[in-house]
């Protein structure tokens, strides 16, 4: 394979990739305003990781009548069980490892379900708009989950998007999940940065919906007082190290996540919790204490 680094244009890049991965029109029309606002947004020092994550991962548009457990069990085979709810699947990039003789193999995939069709560049209304930020989300976690692994002994195995690493034992099969840590967390920075690069191609302000709006809101705040600790965290989400947490204290990072988890899992069950501000208040002083004394 060519260099993809030294293709100059974002038009070039994505011309090259539909062609490797049959991609029609559409689809090759909103990478390309995607991509170019990755790169707004990130700066061209990312261009590297962003361009490669494109190309290494294939994305698929769910067909007329296809059925995405039946599609995503072919794709994956034997994997695609394995730590997986297909009936919650709308849209989503998602992968599955393997370990053996401490090699890691993984195999890649941004699914995107049929609501892909409401995607409209020359539109704003709000189905088009929550469309192309659900696409946005996920393509976003795609570039910073890019990633090899790491082999951690004979039996274990970490893979890691963004801030949020898993570890997995291969002990069983299938495999048990070590440990996941800092899920939330990176939902919530990921959507702060779905809503800018939303807003750098669009010129809008986002809709905001589903189960990160509030959690957002909180990562927002914190980032837009700690411009340094920004920095830290998206260094941290391409290198897929722990810097971070040396950062903000590992102490402050979990209970901030716990407390996301339960924003989360409120806005997906329907059921009222109104204390997240209040609760992550507390955390965030803290975080910023540990800040101002470094």
């Amino acid at each position: 394979m060519e260099n993809i680094s030294n293709i100059y244009s974002t038009s070039d890049f994505v011309d090259y990739i539909s062609k490797q991965y049959n991609y029609d029109n559409k689809l090759s029309e909103i990478l390309v305003v995607i991509i170019n606002g990755m790169l707004d947004y990130y700066g061209e020092e990312r261009k590297k990781e962003i361009y490669e994550a494109f190309s290494d991962n294939y994305i698929h548009i769910q067909e007329e009548n296809e059925n995405p457990t039946q599609y995503l069990t072919e794709y994956f085979g034997d994997l695609f069980e394995f730590n997986t709810n297909p009936s919650i699947i709308t849209c989503g990039e998602l992968s599955r490892s393997t370990m053996k003789n401490r090699k890691i193999k993984t195999k890649k995939i941004v699914y995107i379900t049929e609501h892909f069709k409401d995607v409209d560049l020359k539109k704003t209304d709000v189905f088009s708009d929550v469309s192309l930020q659900v696409l946005i989300h996920e393509l976003n976690h795609c570039i910073k989950g890019n990633w090899e692994g790491r082999v951690l002994n004979d039996n274990e195995f970490e893979i890691a998007n963004g801030l949020n690493h898993t570890v997995f034992s291969t002990l069983h099969d299938p495999y048990d999940i070590v440990s996941d840590t800092y899920e939330n967390i990176e939902e919530a920075i990921n959507t702060v940065q779905e809503y800018d690069i939303f807003k750098i191609i669009t010129g809008r302000n986002p809709v905001p919906y589903g189960s990160y709006k509030n959690i957002q809101k909180v990562m927002r705040k914190m980032l837009s007082n700690y411009p340094k600790l920004y920095s830290v965290i998206i260094d941290s989400e391409f290198n897929h190290d722990n810097n971070w947490l040396n950062y903000i204290g590992e102490e402050n990072a979990l209970a901030l996540d716990n407390t996301f988890k339960k924003d989360v899992l409120s806005q997906q069950k329907l059921i009222q919790y109104d204390s997240i501000f209040d609760d992550s208040k507390e955390i965030v002083d803290n975080i910023g204490s540990v800040i101002s004394s470094k």
